[in-house]
């Protein structure tokens, strides 16, 4: 997906925000990086302003429905597990916490670990600007 390619930081910064402008040195950045990415369908510029990109619309709309439902999830949690999930946000937890954390677009198991789970990548993105936003 075009959203793993990016730094924690330029994922976490479109996740708070899927229109905000990009920086040039990200657009220049991806052009290097991942050439084919940048396309119409994934990034478009501002017709006023050539050297402003943005996130296509469809992408930015579905990356703002993924925000969305990760923050009405976030909105129903305790105080306990939200300190909880976002100490514990790239690590595995107990399989008890399965039916907290499958709001948060579906937990990891796998066979040698499946007494526990663990959050999606776009889950813990979120966890990290949530963090962030904590620290603040």
């Amino acid at each position: 997906m075009w959203f793993r390619i990016l730094d924690l930081e330029d994922r976490v910064t479109l996740l708070a925000e899927p229109d905000t402008p990009l920086p040039p040195s990200l657009v220049a950045k991806i052009v290097r990086d991942h050439g084919p990415v940048v396309t119409s369908t994934t990034w478009v510029n501002n017709p006023q302003d050539e050297q402003e990109w943005h996130l296509a619309p469809m992408l930015a709309a579905e990356l703002t429905r993924r925000r969305d439902q990760l923050l009405i999830w976030w909105d129903m949690l305790s105080a306990e597990h939200r300190a909880l999930f976002v100490e514990h946000r790239n690590e595995r937890l107990p399989d008890g916490y399965a039916a907290v954390v499958v709001g948060a677009f579906g937990v990891g198991t796998t066979v040698n670990e499946a007494d526990s789970v663990e959050f999606t990548p776009i889950a813990r993105d979120f966890l990290e600007w949530k963090a962030r936003e904590l620290a603040t």
